[in-house]
């Protein structure tokens, strides 16, 4: 079978309808958010992953919903809203770092993140947040290369 047959071509045939031209989308109506087209321009989608990419779009809605201050997400919101799971909720450490976002921990957390007094009923807070939309402003290879060296020096 020829790649002809598996791939047709979809270009127009002469004669055919004419060209259109370019017309400006209308507004949206559903909600949108602002994401940093230095995501883009920067390299950062190239060297985050899916999860921290997930995360990352999270934290624009958020950022945006809150009217640009520090917020917080509790874990059911998280999961069914955004479907991010305690896994993938892990990138905002590797975040953190690369300084793309803030993170507060409650004070009622001991370093290792375990709650204290877990057992006596008192529910821990989730982490405030906070969305650094200038962390992309950076080269995101040589951001990422600085932290991964800064990581691995004794």
């Amino acid at each position: 079978m020829s790649a002809a047959a598996i791939f047709p071509s979809r270009r127009r045939p002469p004669g055919a309808r004419p060209q259109l031209g370019y017309q400006v989308p209308v507004p949206l109506r559903e909600p949108a958010f602002p994401v940093p087209a230095t995501l883009f321009t920067n390299g950062w989608v190239h060297v985050l992953e899916n999860t921290e990419l997930m995360f990352i779009l999270m934290m624009t809605a958020c950022h945006h919903a809150v009217g640009y201050q520090e917020f917080r997400v509790p874990a059911e919101g998280r999961l069914l809203r955004f479907g991010i799971g305690r896994d993938a909720y892990e990138a905002h450490m590797m975040l953190s770092q690369l300084g793309l976002i803030k993170v507060t921990q409650d004070p009622g957390r001991h370093p290792d993140r375990k709650v204290r007094d877990f057992n006596s009923g008192e529910q821990a807070l989730p982490h405030t947040l906070g969305f650094i939309p200038a962390g992309f402003e950076r080269d995101a290879f040589a951001r990422l290369r600085a932290q991964i060296d800064y990581q691995l020096s004794p």
